[in-house]
């Protein structure tokens, strides 16, 4: 059975990982576009 704590900070660590990845996604588009 896996721990509450750490289910909900792997959620988090996927979750920060998702957002950073779009962001950094997002900032390559911009830099192709300009």
């Amino acid at each position: 059975m896996i721990p509450v704590a750490m289910y909900a900070s792997l959620s988090i660590f996927i979750y920060l990982s998702t957002v950073h990845w779009l962001l950094t996604f997002t900032n390559m588009q911009l830099v192709t576009t300009l």
